[in-house]
């Protein structure tokens, strides 16, 4: 059986646009979190920036194999991370 098949059989396209899922949801808890509580303490900022800059990379990778599920999960990540991370400021700020 070759790769293609193997993948075909287990439905691999799916699979990975449930893990782009995962992934752009992965970090909604903690924004949301944030906008309830407005507590920031204990967050590492370096490692949401980080993060980010992970994405940003997994997004440009998408792009330019032209892989969909990459880019656009990898973009609404992207997108969350920032907001979460502005979220941070925002919060830090008015303390």
């Amino acid at each position: 059986m070759t790769r293609e098949q193997l993948a075909q059989r287990i439905h691999w396209h799916t699979v990975m646009w449930c893990v782009g899922i995962m992934n752009a949801g992965f970090m909604l808890p903690q924004l949301f979190q944030i906008w309830e509580s407005g507590v920031t303490t204990g967050l590492s900022l370096v490692t949401f920036v980080m993060n980010a800059g992970i994405q940003a990379g997994f997004m440009l990778h998408g792009f330019f194999i032209r892989n969909r599920i990459v880019m656009i999960s990898n973009l609404i990540a992207l997108i969350v991370s920032i907001s979460t991370i502005l979220s941070v400021f925002y919060f830090c700020t008015g303390e």
